[in-house]
């Protein structure tokens, strides 16, 4: 199997994914646990859920990150994964729960950009359980 080498860029993607996935998933168990959100809101049974959910899928970024880190394909299958599974619940948490817009972009921006740089084809060649071609530079 080729060396498979990681760029720049999957170990900002790497980084990020550990640290944002860890703060996160403590975040939403934290608010669930404590039965308040951190601005004073009372959980309610379905804001509950959503969160439970949220740190579940914030876990999967987790291991994504440590995925992307060894560019292993399963870091790529999780973080895809995660990404899309934190948007759906953004996307719900406004609708649900009537949260500024603006939270909502912000919360998906990261999941956004996860989803371009995997499915760019440098990436997906690092990724694919082949292992990259010699002849392309990875950048």
């Amino acid at each position: 199997m080729a060396e498979r080498r990681r760029s720049v860029g999957m170990t900002l993607a790497a980084i990020l994914s550990m640290f944002f996935g860890a703060m996160l998933a403590i975040g939403n168990t934290t608010e669930v646990v404590r039965g308040e959100t951190f601005n004073g809101l009372s959980v309610s049974t379905p804001m509950a859920i959503l969160g439970l959910a949220g740190a579940a899928f914030s876990v999967m970024l987790f291991a994504g990150g440590v995925g992307t880190w060894q560019v292993r394909p399963y870091g790529r299958i999780l973080s895809m994964a995660a990404a899309v599974a934190m948007i759906i619940l953004n996307v719900a948490a406004a609708v649900l729960f009537d949260f500024p817009l603006v939270f909502t972009a912000l919360g998906s921006l990261y999941p956004v950009i996860l989803l371009i740089a995997f499915n760019s084809w440098r990436w997906k060649e690092a990724f694919s359980a082949a292992g990259p071609r010699r002849d392309v530079p990875m950048m």
